[in-house]
C-alpha cells in the first residue's frame, strides 16, 4: 500500500465488520515510515533470524518412525539416552516420544540423537547464513528470513 498525506483508508479490524476511517497525517506516515525503517534494520532482521530459527529447533522432527519433541528439555533428555546407551549397549530406553511411549534400544536413540543434532545443527546454519546475508545485503526483508530459515 502506499500511503500519502491526507488519503483516507478504511482498516478493518479482526472480529469487527465495520471498518475504521482513517486520515493519515504527516505525523503518521513518517511514524510508519520509522517503524518500516527499524523493522528492516540489519539488527531487526537478525533477532527475527533467530526468533524463527528457534521455532524451527524446537519444532519437532520424525525419526526412526517416531515423531520426536525438539525443544530444548527434550534434546537434553534424548542427549541423556543416546550417553546412557553408548555407557550400556544391551540397555533399552523407555522413552516419551510426542507420539507416545516407545522402548527403544541402543541403535534407535542413536539414531533418533544424531537426527535431532543434525535438525538443531541445520537450523543454526540456516540462522548462520541469514545473518551473513543480512550482512552482505542480499537480505534485506523479512519476508527473505523466513524463507531462508525455512529452507
Amino acid at each position: 500500500m502506499h500511503l500519502t498525506l491526507n488519503d483516507t483508508y478504511l482498516v478493518y479490524e479482526a472480529g469487527n465488520p465495520v471498518p475504521k476511517i482513517i486520515n493519515y497525517t504527516q505525523a503518521d506516515l513518517d511514524e510508519i515510515a520509522a517503524a518500516v525503517a527499524e523493522a528492516s534494520s540489519p539488527a531487526a532482521l537478525k533477532a527475527r533470524a533467530a526468533t524463527r530459527r528457534y521455532a524451527r529447533e524446537i519444532g519437532g522432527i520424525e525419526a526412526a518412525g517416531i515423531v520426536i519433541d525438539t525443544s530444548r528439555e527434550s534434546q537434553a533428555m534424548i542427549a541423556g539416552a543416546h550417553a546412557y546407551v553408548q555407557a550400556t549397549p544391551a540397555a533399552t530406553v523407555e522413552f516419551k516420544a510426542a507420539s507416545g511411549w516407545v522402548t527403544l534400544d541402543a541403535a534407535t536413540v542413536t539414531t533418533i540423537a544424531l537426527a535431532v543434532a543434525s535438525h538443531v545443527q541445520a537450523c543454526f546454519a540456516a540462522e548462520k547464513a541469514a545473518d551473513e546475508a543480512i550482512d552482505a545485503g542480499t537480505i534485506t526483508t523479512a519476508a527473505e528470513v523466513d524463507a531462508a530459515i525455512a529452507a
